[in-house]
């Protein structure tokens, strides 16, 4: 990259990257990634400052330390790399969020938008964790709560990033967490200063939980939902679940397979199950002890899972101990929140809440005993795209061209501006200054393919989303996994669900 972008004169110039490379991906991309690199190695909060990052980006790029912005590095060139980022992840279909700043910080918000933490903010979450002595292997969700208590301690920039709670709050939450694990693996020791942080071998593996309810019985059932760390196993990774050994097989992206069903009691009280096989740094797989967990639908299916935010509209499912039900009673007196059904889990002192949704979005002056709960419940917007329906590819971010999701607002804001946005041609195909966030439906017809960019707006809050649409040539066929196959008592034939292959010919 400095080859690509640093001249004779210790000058840059960007004119020979802003366009895409060869396979597609933009040549520019390793030039931000830079720019982030050098954003994550800023120091304390109180010297973030165009000067602080400049001098950490020549770092970077090993020139000359004294000076601000390099020179032939023109004010705001990177904030069109940005905006051709932005645009590029959009028509691949996902949410960009790097951001423009103000005033000073207006360009150099971009990179630092996308440091969830930096290395100082890691080093003052050691010496949190160390002067609390948090030495219990906490979830993500658990650790957060905690964290957000201490928030007083933490450095202007993280202290932000909490305070947030957008589309990024899950993602830094998680980040909190895997420094909390390096911590723990580190030996929980007391950070130092000049002392450079290093990854650590995670002992634990995490799981959420995973609903299913059966259709016709009613029947409910919990299983443990595993999820991945960081470190991908390249071996196949056991668990002793009561006295059996299963193989954890990969369910999706991050998640491996469902394993259960669970008793009443190992929801009550948590469990930590014991990995085998495969590597000693990998010990437990641990079910945390919680007082309440939320379950969201998985796309049109049965089952509902934990570890995901619920969006406005969307109906969730509130597992929790009946010591909660104060607190809960008092959001549905204030009408803060409605459910239709209760369902005591069997043997333990827990409650189902059913088709739970949060319906206003007034709760200044709200106070809980549990403050988590408060937090959890606790909506991070005023409006919200719902997409919903349609024939969607599998495990793929895309629709099917033709039968692309239906789309709804929902709010706390009686109308609102909606716009959809063809971004392979930037065409305008839908414009309504008066959307009404009751859940009503855009008349859109979903027939060619590309990606669109749906845009909410109201008085400087906005909301937007990314859908894509893939033609049905372009649909690839899942590969069947081995243990999903049934081969005919004679040989002859494969069974894969619908698909029946011949595996050897017929002999008369």
């Amino acid at each position: 990259m400095r080859r690509q972008v640093v001249t004779d004169e210790e000058g840059i110039d960007l004119t020979g990257i802003d366009y895409p490379d060869t396979n597609g991906v933009p040549r520019y991309l390793s030039f931000l990634a830079l720019t982030v690199l050098a954003a994550n190695r800023m120091a304390e909060d109180t010297e973030v400052s165009q000067s602080n990052y400049f001098r950490r980006l020549r770092e970077a790029l090993n020139l000359p330390l004294d000076g601000g912005r390099p020179r032939g590095m023109r004010e705001g060139a990177e904030a069109d790399l940005w905006e051709q980022w932005c645009k590029w992840l959009r028509r691949q279909g996902f949410q960009p969020t790097a951001k423009e700043g103000e005033g000073s910080r207006k360009y150099i918000s971009y990179p630092i938008s996308q440091t969830l933490l930096r290395d100082h903010d890691r080093k003052r979450l050691w010496r949190l964790f160390h002067q609390s002595g948090w030495c219990t292997p906490w979830d993500s969700e658990t650790l957060g709560g905690h964290v957000r208590q201490e928030v007083a301690k933490l450095p202007t920039h993280l202290r932000e990033l909490l305070k947030e709670r957008g589309q990024r709050y899950r993602p830094l939450l998680e980040a909190i967490h895997e420094t909390y694990m390096d911590w723990i693996g580190a030996g929980s020791p007391a950070p130092q200063e000049s002392q450079a942080l290093s990854r650590q071998q995670v002992p634990y593996l995490y799981a959420e939980l995973y609903r299913y309810e059966d259709p016709v019985m009613g029947d409910v059932d919990y299983y443990l939902y595993p999820k991945r760390n960081r470190q991908r196993a390249t071996f196949t990774l056991k668990v002793d679940f009561n006295g059996q050994t299963y193989s954890l097989q990969e369910d999706q992206p991050g998640w491996y397979c469902p394993l259960g069903p669970i008793s009443g009691a190992e929801i009550d009280q948590g469990r930590q199950y014991t990995l085998v096989g495969g590597s000693e740094a990998l010990q437990k797989l641990i079910l945390p002890n919680r007082d309440f967990w939320i379950l969201v639908a998985q796309g049109d299916s049965d089952t509902e899972v934990s570890g995901r935010t619920p969006e406005l509209g969307t109906p969730f499912i509130l597992c929790c101990r009946k010591s909660l039900m104060g607190d809960l009673n008092l959001l549905r007196q204030e009408q803060l929140l409605r459910w239709e059904d209760e369902r005591d889990l069997e043997g333990v002192p827990w409650v189902e809440l059913r088709q739970c949704m949060v319906i206003s979005g007034a709760w200044r002056g709200i106070h809980l005993k549990c403050k988590a709960l408060l937090d959890a419940l606790r909506p991070s917007s005023k409006m919200a795209i719902h997409l919903s329906g349609g024939l969607k590819a599998p495990h793929d971010t895309a629709w099917l061209a033709g039968y692309g999701p239906q789309v709804s607002v929902y709010g706390f804001l009686p109308k609102v501006e909606i716009t959809v946005t063809r971004l392979d041609d930037d065409q305008e195909i839908h414009h309504n200054r008066e959307m009404e966030t009751n859940g009503s439906r855009l008349p859109l017809n979903w027939n060619q393919p590309g990606s669109y960019l749906i845009e909410v707006r109201h008085e400087g809050e906005a909301s937007e989303k990314v859908v894509r649409l893939i033609s049905w040539e372009d649909l690839q066929a899942r590969k069947v996994p081995q243990q999903d196959q049934c081969t005919s008592s004679a040989g002859t034939h494969r069974i894969s669900g619908a698909l029946i292959q011949v595996t050897q010919e017929d002999v008369p």
